[in-house]
């Protein structure tokens, strides 16, 4: 979760203590000094309304307005604040106490043009709502709404009637809130306003937070919460998120009524409570109830579970599937200004080139997402990337190294483009699919006042890596090996246990993974040497003849005992190579050294896919060769294991087919599985959550060309989206994320 403000107006349990006691003193006072007489002496009615009139104001809860339309810039003269109503709501409703602390249309701004060219100020009166509808009372506060897609007015049919359809941002006064529901009996309500208090004090991060239902919704239910982050606004802060809001009447959640934006703010002293709604549409959403048929019946078998799968699509939605967007909605409650105050200065960044950020050795610290919500990154020494200066780059990526060609332009455009990458099988948790894939969706080049350099996603999102110093940047000159690719020697990843020196004596590495040589046909080499990463060009000959060019490599102090210095200055003394019958390559240095390396697999590509799936289309998944020995997940108990599945229909909102032939998985009680997908296999691992969650990551797998329409690049891909799995007379059910559609598998004869 991300907080967009490093400081705050005030201590927020100083203004909830100060909150309650005025709501005491408030109460009091009203029940001792403003009872029905009294209230009917000042209005000039008399005490005994007739009950027609009553009758009408309860029914209608006609309020009273002023109306100041503003147009995007806003005027610096605004309209100033209107006369009071003449008609006065019972005291059952509404307390009067607390109108004078009524945010006025002239004391607020509002920059709203990204998402709506003008908006209006409306003055309203409190009503004491619809309890047999389930509808709350509502204190007097300030509403602002927004012209619709038809240039017309919206939200302004029933402005005392939250309509979560309908844009709207509300100020009210937390005083006469409180009142309201203390005097209604809302404790759920109360408690709401207290928990929002207590959040925004605190700012948990995002894994920790528990966002209260608005207290001015009543009975709600917020069946989700999802891309949470704090955002400040002028004269105060709040939180916001997505969520699906219902009431006793639950529906599936589509764009006709569904996904709702929700902002929740405080003004710094404690007065004024901010609430924001504003619908959102979702590429990978129904359109309407008729447009969600599987998704009515999924809600009706498994509520839970169908909040949760439409959860991991909000968590995991790109920012241009989202309209309007959470960068322009995150920016417009940024704009908010109240009483002339102004949200904190975000952190600018300076603009760049690629060129200024070539010959260093930069380490993954953070990932922010479109909404602002930002991710550290725990181990940033396993995550590292260097742009070399004739245009290739070399990553690390936890367990695994590669590089490619990059581009730049002069105004701070960047392109990353994918490049061979080994695929080992990193343990359960690591980011190196991340970290690749957001790599690859890089398009801006930036750094901040720290030096740290930000790369901006295609997405909206960002990266940022710190700077570890200088790199050795020789230059590279490379040609194709052919010789190295027939002996079988390039495009293989191989694995240092060691050497043998000229003397006989063997030296053993106690952490081998962290020695890795990859060789490619293109005539380079990447290199892991422990905490440091590098290339450089390689000559390979038809009588096994081996030599390495000047390496270029990191310049990172490893711990004691590295022998990273060691693994450089043997292949900078390699001069031939062999490769053994098993698939080991033996080095030989000029002095008499040795080293017989073993291989992992062979060299796939870093082509991950860099957003999320849209309707009816998997996301791109990495597409690696061989399986290399991986980390097993912890033994587990699955009710997926002892049967092999076999893939036998598939159905999305394109297409809809039966499957034969050879696709099969098979989990394991460790939390392993292997996979048969047509002419190739592979093996990975999977991780079921809660009751009906499902994770699977297959990323080895061989590369064999199948037959013209063979599914198996696409069995793999949809393997890898899974979100949910139901058991049912014996069938297994797989439902993709994102609406990627459904996969059937039957236990194979």
């Amino acid at each position: 979760m991300t907080n967009y403000s490093d400081s705050r107006g005030r201590d927020m349990r100083v203004i909830l203590a100060w909150i309650v006691l005025a709501l005491q003193i408030t109460g009091l006072l009203w029940l001792l000094l403003f009872g029905r007489d009294q209230l009917a002496a000042l209005t000039g009615q008399d005490s005994e309304r007739t009950p027609e009139a009553a009758q009408i104001v309860a029914a209608t809860s006609v309020p009273t307005v002023t109306e100041t339309p503003h147009a995007n810039p806003t005027p610096e003269d605004p309209t100033p604040a209107p006369a009071e109503a003449e008609a006065t709501a019972p005291p059952t409703a509404v307390p009067d106490t607390a109108t004078a602390t009524t945010i006025g249309p002239e004391e607020v701004l509002i920059e709203s043009s990204a998402v709506a060219p003008e908006w209006l100020a409306t003055l309203v009166e409190g009503s004491p709502g619809d309890a047999a509808a389930g509808r709350p009372a509502m204190p007097p506060h300030l509403l602002l709404t927004f012209v619709g897609p038809e240039g017309e007015i919206a939200g302004t049919t029933a402005p005392d009637n939250i309509d979560l359809n309908r844009p709207q941002v509300r100020i009210i006064p937390i005083a006469t809130l409180l009142a309201l529901l203390e005097q209604n009996g809302d404790q759920a309500g109360q408690q709401a306003l207290q928990e929002l208090l207590t959040l925004l004090n605190e700012q948990p991060d995002a894994d920790e937070a528990a966002v209260p239902v608005p207290p001015v919704l009543g009975r709600a239910a917020q069946n989700f919460v999802s891309r949470t982050a704090y955002t400040p606004f002028g004269g105060g802060s709040g939180v916001g998120y997505l969520t699906n809001i219902t009431g006793e009447d639950v529906l599936p959640v589509t764009n006709e009524s569904g996904l709702t934006y929700v902002y929740q703010g405080v003004t710094d002293d404690g007065e004024q409570y901010v609430f924001m709604a504003w619908p959102v549409d979702a590429a990978f959403l129904p359109a309407g109830p008729d447009d969600a048929v599987y998704e009515t019946e999924m809600l009706t078998t498994d509520r839970s579970n169908y909040y949760e799968a439409v959860r991991e699509q909000v968590d995991t939605a790109a920012e241009l599937d989202l309209t309007p967007s959470l960068l322009a909605l995150h920016e417009m409650v940024r704009s908010l200004s109240i009483d002339g105050l102004t949200a904190p200065v975000e952190d600018e960044l300076l603009p760049a080139t690629a060129f200024d950020a070539v010959g260093y050795n930069w380490h993954w610290t953070t990932a922010t997402d479109a909404a602002g919500t930002e991710t550290v990154v725990e181990n940033p020494q396993d995550f590292s990337l260097v742009l070399w200066p004739d245009g290739t780059y070399s990553i690390k990526a936890d367990c695994n190294v590669g590089g490619g060609v990059y581009t730049y332009e002069a105004n701070g455009g960047i392109r990353l483009a994918p490049g061979p990458l080994s695929l080992a099988l990193c343990p359960d948790g690591s980011r190196d699919a991340e970290f690749v894939s957001s790599l690859l969706a890089a398009r801006t080049i930036a750094f901040d006042e720290s030096g740290d350099m930000v790369l901006g996603l295609e997405d909206g999102g960002s990266v940022t890596f710190a700077n570890l110093g200088t790199v050795e940047s020789s230059a590279v000159e490379s040609a194709d090996q052919p010789a190295a690719a027939g002996a079988g020697l390039a495009g293989v990843v191989l694995q240092w246990p060691g050497y043998t020196n000229a003397t006989g004596a063997t030296v053993t590495v106690d952490n081998p993974e962290d020695y890795i040589l990859t060789l490619l046909p293109d005539g380079t080499f990447n290199v892991v040497a422990d905490c440091n990463v590098g290339g450089g060009a390689y000559t390979f000959s038809d009588d096994g003849v081996l030599q390495f060019g000047p390496l270029r490599l990191t310049k990172m102090a490893c711990l004691d005992g590295s022998r990273g210095s060691e693994f450089v200055n043997f292949l900078e003394g390699v001069s031939g190579a062999a490769v053994d019958p098993d698939g080991g390559v033996t080095l030989t240095t000029s002095d008499g050294r040795s080293a017989t390396f073993v291989k992992l697999g062979d060299v796939g590509t870093s082509n991950v896919g860099t957003s999320a799936a849209t309707s009816g289309e998997a996301a791109a998944q990495p597409t690696p060769t061989v399986a290399p020995t991986a980390e097993s997940a912890p033994a587990t108990t699955s009710p997926l294991a002892d049967t092999v599945w076999q893939w036998t229909h598939f159905r999305d909102m394109k297409q809809d087919f039966d499957v034969t032939g050879a696709y099969t998985i098979a989990f394991n009680h460790d939390g392993t599985a292997a996979v048969v997908a047509d002419c190739n296999s592979g093996s990975g691992t999977y991780q079921i959550i809660g009751d009906a969650g499902l994770n699977i990551s297959i990323l080895a797998v061989t590369a064999a060309a199948c037959p013209t329409g063979s599914h198996s690049q696409t069995f793999i891909e949809n393997l890898n989206f899974a979100g949910l799995f139901f058991i049912n007379g014996g069938v297994l059910t797989i439902e993709l994320m994102a609406d990627g559609g459904t996969m059937t598998l039957a236990p194979l004869q």
